[in-house]
């Protein structure tokens, strides 16, 4: 089965508990962002499209495989990916 993949946005929270508490697992506490600058970015990409911010929550079946999240400018067209996670669970079993 493939990998299904779901935006997060300001009015589709679905998943992002388990999303921080994979980022939670994943980064150390010595480089991790408080969560309220995942939710600020949310409301940032709200009201600035169509420079946007980016949230994607990758699912197989119902488990968590992975999320990334970015930033896209469109008066440059360019943009940046400012994480990207694999579930540690998952690693190394053919879904990258």
């Amino acid at each position: 089965m493939a990998i299904k993949w779901v935006e997060i946005t300001e009015e589709n929270f679905t998943e992002f508990e388990r999303v921080l508490e994979l980022y939670n697992q994943v980064f150390p506490i010595e480089v991790r962002e408080p969560q309220y600058i995942f939710y600020r970015s949310l409301q940032y990409a709200k009201e600035r499209r169509p420079n946007n911010y980016h949230f994607l929550v990758g699912m197989k079946e119902n488990q968590l495989v992975s999320f990334a999240t970015g930033h896209y400018f469109a008066g440059v067209n360019s943009g940046f990916i400012v994480y990207i996670v694999t579930n540690p669970l998952i690693q190394s079993k053919g879904l990258g």
